[in-house]
């Protein structure tokens, strides 16, 4: 392999042969950048919810964009790579709740007395119950455990929603909901305190809901997979007419518990229940788009440019809007315009797709794609690397763009610079032709479609404007994007992109040592994860029990273990794991140094890792 300083000479003279200039400057117009971003961010999109209106919207202009520009469809004769995901679930007719002495049970009605909870599984239980307090188990943290004392093995236990004293800031995380307070947390610590199923209750006094006791909705999206046990929610008046023929109280005992911080249980071992769920999922369809500009010299090497254009909606899901501001939003004021996230990215895509297309004279057949379902845990992306159209193998690199619309002091960060051994000089000598601050990251992971492809062996860069205080609100608006400084941004992938064109050899891919920045490939509440693992959930895993592995940072926990890509976790130390939500809640009951029992299912066996757990 040349040298870069050679390089960059026989590069200077055959780009202006080819009519690329060596470095681009200001070669992108920030009025016609923003254009795209007005029309993306609109009302009329509502948001860009994966498989909704505004998404087909925004998948329609972008292929006109590409199909103006004369650039070709990147899949066969089509722009499109349709795909589904799981978008909900759907009660069917078997749901059913009956309770009683035994051999005297009645039934409930579905939607008035109780409701599954969306992440139920379809299975049927029986069992006695017990109240077990909030379900929380926080000895550590709080000093608190509902669990202590009693055993619930294999029980029905009844449990609050929400955390006790939740307008006291010294204890769990006062008026904002901690991650004791999470379903998901709740079903994990009952399962592993050996419940069988769980009844949710709203307490007489859980001010979290107004002193309502409206049933819960089933919701939107099961994209981290079912629960190991199933559970309903039942309307407060039931539960209390079970615990007044034992003399109990519901509001009383929440009031010991919020005041006191003092667990109360109660034995109702001479009630039975039995709980049936069925529930069906909904898919919705999606699509990715790609589109291709063909190499003049290596036409099956590939250079690709890409962004997600999805976003959230009405912040059905993913919204950082309290429950309070949600619900005193209309429609109109809940869509979530997503004008940099990622508006500002797809938009540096088409600029980009443009300014190639009216140039010319690439080498490498340039990819240019856009991403659906980033927002649900990159599944998009996630899908086209599993089903590849170009060989994944033959790609050079992968250029992201995720929230470049908001650069601030003068910096844009770009991860990922460690994924390939050239980068650094490509990024260095790039880096003393603009005025931008290049903030460099080495990590391959992070929150965005660039893991996936970083997952596979691809080298990656992803370029980042910041976050702040509109991310994932109503208010991240078109008024607010820094146009000129994102067209900034797009001669710096410019300049990358043409550099990368004129090599003729591949880059050198390396995996990147643990993470610098903030992840997406971790579900975390709110209380700290004591233990680190090192592996990257693969989201779009659809399985009913588990969790699979789309990668292991290298050098971490797991890969020293000799965990890998494509494993699918079911254990860790004691705990079993049925989705990624059990995965992070095992590894708060651990802590750095713990040695615990990986087991996996890989190529279709049962395989043992011992893994000594690390921190971060």
């Amino acid at each position: 392999m040349r040298s870069f300083s050679s390089f960059v000479v026989v590069f200077v003279c055959v780009a202006i042969a080819f009519g690329f200039s060596a470095y681009a400057t200001q070669n992108f117009d920030a009025s016609e950048y923003l254009g795209h971003i007005e029309y993306l961010a609109s009302d009329e999109l509502g948001g860009r919810m994966s498989g909704e209106p505004g998404q087909k919207l925004a998948a329609e202009y972008i292929v006109q964009w590409y199909e103006d520009l004369g650039i070709l469809p990147g899949n066969g004769d089509s722009y499109l790579q349709s795909f589904e995901f799981t978008s909900g679930v759907e009660p069917g007719d078997g749901n059913e709740f009956m309770w009683g002495m035994k051999g005297m049970m009645e039934s409930l009605t579905m939607a008035e007395d109780f409701v599954p909870v969306f992440f139920s599984p379809n299975t049927e239980v029986e069992g006695s119950l017990i109240f077990a307090g909030y379900g929380i188990t926080a000895v550590e943290d709080e000093g608190y455990d509902d669990y202590s004392g009693i055993d619930v093995e294999g029980k029905i236990v009844i449990v609050f929603r929400h955390e006790p004293q939740i307008e006291d800031e010294e204890h769990f995380n006062g008026k904002r909901p901690s991650a004791y307070s999470d379903l998901r947390y709740k079903t994990y610590n009952a399962k592993r305190h050996g419940a069988i199923g769980m009844l949710l209750v709203t307490g007489p006094l859980d001010e979290r809901a107004d002193g309502k006791d409206e049933l819960m909705r089933l919701g939107k999206g099961d994209v981290y997979g079912e629960s190991a046990i199933p559970i309903v929610h039942v309307k407060r008046d039931v539960i209390n007419e079970a615990m007044s023929v034992l003399g109990a109280d519901l509001e009383e005992m929440q009031r010991t518990m919020d005041e006191d911080l003092t667990p109360v249980t109660v034995d109702m071992s001479a009630v039975f229940a039995r709980i049936k769920i069925d529930l069906i999922k909904q898919y919705t369809g999606t699509e990715n788009i790609i589109a291709i500009l063909p190499g003049s010299e290596f036409t099956e090497q590939y250079i690709i440019i890409g962004a997600h254009y999805d976003h959230l909606g009405l912040g059905q899901t993913g919204s950082m809007l309290t429950r309070e501001e949600y619900e005193a939003l209309s429609p109109d004021e809940l869509i979530h315009h997503g004008a940099d996230d990622n508006a500002s990215g797809t938009a540096g895509v088409l600029e980009l797709a443009k300014y190639f297309a009216e140039t010319g004279g690439n080498r490498h057949t340039l990819v240019f794609m856009n991403f659906s379902a980033e927002e649900l845990g990159t599944l998009g992306s996630l899908y086209y690397v599993k089903n590849p159209v170009f060989p994944l193998d033959r790609t050079m690199a992968m250029i992201n763009m995720d929230m470049i619309g908001r650069v601030q002091n003068n910096v844009i960060t770009i991860q990922g610079i460690g994924t390939a051994e050239e980068w650094p000089s490509v990024i260095d000598e790039i880096g003393e032709q603009t005025d931008l601050t290049l903030k460099r990251f080495d990590d391959g992971v992070g929150g965005s479609d660039y893991t996936s492809f970083y997952n596979v062996g691809v080298p990656v860069l992803n370029f980042f404007s910041g976050v702040h205080m509109d991310y994932h609100r109503p208010s991240d608006t078109t008024d607010k994007i820094n146009s000129e400084d994102a067209a900034r941004v797009l001669d710096i992938v410019n300049d990358i992109v043409v550099v990368l064109d004129r090599r003729d050899d591949a880059l050198t891919f390396q995996k990147t040592t643990l993470p610098e920045v903030a992840t997406g490939g971790q579900v975390d509440s709110g209380t700290g994860i004591r233990a680190y693992l090192g592996s990257v959930p693969d989201f779009s895993y659809s399985g009913s029990e588990g969790v699979m592995f789309a990668g292991v940072r290298k050098g971490s926990p797991a890969d020293k273990a000799g965990l890998m890509a494509g494993d699918l976790l079911f254990k860790l130390g004691d705990a079993d794991i049925t989705n990624l939500y059990d995965l992070t809640y095992a590894l708060q009951d651990y802590k750095a140094g713990d040695v615990v029992i990986a087991v996996v299912i890989r190529d279709g066996e049962e395989m043992e890792f011992e893994v000594t757990l690390g921190s971060r």
